[in-house]
């Protein structure tokens, strides 16, 4: 009805009072519906759940990935989840309060407990609620309180959390040829030249072979 309205020269307003419309929610079939008959959409912007969570979290902003709403399908919902653990991307999602802890159950068997998790509660709305935590606390802050789970919820779940330095070492020590390239090498020329060329023969880099010759002297 509304696109056949729209087609008799009237105009339609899709308003929406929980963020962004059209946003995953069903704004979306009618703006592809009109543009599939060429009809004209204009966009009013709206407060969005999405910009207001990634600028309350304090992640980096260049890289993100929105998932929006999960499957409602246990299959095809942990494939999902295992999917984006398997990215190492930050990510958001959309959920209902009723599904809310089912969900923190679910990113805690997928997930790193470490990873870090902005929760968004009724965002843009009177009683907008922000907390940053680690995954592994989102079960107890949801059962602390009846009120943790009322309203609609946006999650920014981080990626995974750096490696220690002591295995970010040992995966990147200089192999064997290497550090003999880089013993011959430097018996003719400067330290930094020998380095790069003892890399190029190895695979190494360069930056490693030097510190390992510098720890030799």
């Amino acid at each position: 009805p509304a696109i056949a309205r729209i087609e008799a020269g009237g105009r339609v307003a899709f308003v929406s009072d929980a963020g962004m419309p059209g946003v995953s929610d069903p704004g979306q079939r009618l703006v592809d519906a009109a543009l599939d008959r060429g009809l004209r959409v204009e966009v009013i912007p709206g407060p969005s759940a999405v910009t207001c969570a990634l600028v309350a979290s304090g992640l980096p902003m260049e890289h993100f990935f929105f998932e929006g709403f999960l499957p409602t399908r246990t299959r095809l919902r942990q494939e999902r989840l295992q999917a984006l653990a398997a990215s190492g991307q930050a990510f958001m999602l959309f959920e209902a309060p009723h599904r809310i802890e089912a969900l923190a159950a679910e990113l805690l068997q997928a997930l790193e407990p470490e990873r870090e998790v902005v929760v968004g509660r009724e965002l843009t709305k009177r009683f907008e609620q922000i907390v940053r935590m680690p995954l592994a606390a989102l079960p107890e802050w949801l059962q602390a309180d009846a009120n943790h789970c009322r309203g609609e919820f946006a999650l920014l779940v981080f990626g995974p959390p750096a490696r220690p330095e002591s295995d970010e070492t040992a995966e990147s020590a200089p192999s064997a040829l290497g550090l003999k390239a880089m013993q011959v090498l430097s018996e003719t020329m400067p330290p930094r030249q020998a380095a790069k060329l003892a890399a190029r023969i190895s695979g190494d880099k360069a930056d490693r072979l030097y510190q390992s010759a510098l720890k030799d002297k």
